[in-house]
């Protein structure tokens, strides 16, 4: 940190100090004078100066870090990581990619915070590792086809649905959708939830 407000004085004058946290791996804890004694747990302090040089130590308290780890590696990207004052309420936010979906916040002992992507972590005093899970979309694609168009097609979580509709070409009709050369429905649209 900085501290602003040291120089010279005449006596009687009223000394205003100032200790900022400017870094924020560290805190401030208090002054305290030449003799270790504490005068003040403020960022300001103010004193009237007597006849004598006064020494003032302005002490700070480093900040513990959280780190946040992504599991699979590359499978998202997270927010939050850093230095935090004790007790701070911190933001955590997971994005995942176009194709993987947000599983769960853990710790270190593997305990599921959340299952929620943006979730609010009350920073403790001692440095912390969370976890970020994050788990493969189903891909669901269409093969080759003529004499019409199909959407639908993309990567999907778990619990979500697909809906493929096929727009034919003037002059024809839809038949039916096919997995691997075989009839799966001739319905159009058709919804169903991809399972790998």
């Amino acid at each position: 940190g900085v501290v602003l407000g040291a120089g010279k004085y005449a006596k009687d004058a009223l000394v205003e100090l100032t200790a900022t946290e400017s870094n924020p791996q560290y805190r401030f804890n208090n002054w305290t004078d030449s003799d270790s004694q504490v005068v003040s747990s403020n960022l300001q302090y103010s004193f009237t100066m007597g006849d004598e040089d006064v020494a003032l130590n302005a002490n700070y308290l480093e900040n513990p870090y959280l780190t946040i780890n992504i599991s699979p590696l590359a499978s998202g990207t997270v927010s939050g990581d850093g230095y935090n004052v004790p007790g701070a309420s911190v933001s955590l936010v997971a994005e995942p990619l176009e194709t993987t979906y947000f599983i769960k916040w853990t710790d270190e002992e593997d305990t599921t915070i959340s299952t929620n992507s943006t979730y609010t972590y009350t920073m403790p005093s001692e440095d912390t590792v969370l976890f970020a899970y994050f788990g493969n979309k189903n891909h669901v694609s269409i093969g080759t086809h003529t004499h019409g168009t199909v959407s639908g097609a993309g990567y999907f979580g778990p619990l979500d649905n697909c809906t493929l509709t096929a727009i034919p070409d003037e002059g024809y009709m839809f038949k039916e959708y096919q997995v691997e050369g075989q009839q799966l429905t001739t319905s159009n649209p058709y919804t169903f939830l991809p399972t790998g």
